[in-house]
C-alpha cells in the first residue's frame, strides 16, 4: 500500500481484472499483512507478479508491461496455452456423446439456465444422433 510502483499498478490491475472476469482470476496479496504467502515464492521486490498456471507449485514470473492491455494479453495467452496443453492432439466434437466428458447435455428444461442465463461463453453443438457427420464428430 505504501509503494509507489504498487500504487501505479493498482488501477491497471483492477481494469485487467474487470476485463478478464470469468476467464482468468486475478488476485492481490498485501505483503504487509500476509508476508508468509510470499515467502515460498521468493518475493523480495514490489510489485511482483506471479502466474499460477497449470502447475501451482511452480508459478512463473510475469515480465511484461504493467498496463491493463498487456496484463489482459498475458492472461489470454495463458488461457490459450492451457487449452493447447489440454487438447494434447485430441479434437472433434461430441456427436452428442457424454461419456466421461465435460459436455453438458442440453434439453428444453436446462437450455435457458445453462446457455442463455450463463455468464460463461458457451459453445453449443446442435446434432442429430442419426446423422453420419454428427456420429463422426
Amino acid at each position: 500500500p505504501w509503494c509507489g510502483h504498487c500504487k501505479a499498478l493498482a488501477p491497471e490491475w483492477a481494469k485487467a481484472a474487470g476485463t478478464l472476469k470469468g476467464v482468468v482470476s486475478m488476485g492481490a496479496v498485501n505483503m504487509d499483512k500476509h508476508q508468509s504467502l510470499g515467502a515460498p515464492y521468493g518475493i523480495q521486490g514490489f510489485p511482483t507478479i506471479k502466474i499460477f498456471g497449470g502447475n501451482k507449485d511452480k508459478p512463473t514470473d510475469y515480465q511484461g508491461a504493467r498496463q491493463a492491455k498487456d496484463l489482459v494479453n498475458a492472461g489470454m495467452k495463458l488461457v490459450k496455452d492451457t487449452i493447447n496443453a489440454r487438447q494434447g492432439g485430441g479434437s472433434g466434437g461430441s456427436g452428442g456423446k457424454k461419456g466421461g466428458s465435460e459436455v453438458i447435455e442440453l434439453t428444453e428444461s436446462n437450455f435457458k439456465k445453462e446457455v442463455l442465463d450463463s455468464k460463461d461463453i458457451v459453445l453449443v453443438e446442435f446434432f442429430a444422433p442419426w446423422c453420419g457427420h454428427c456420429k463422426n464428430l
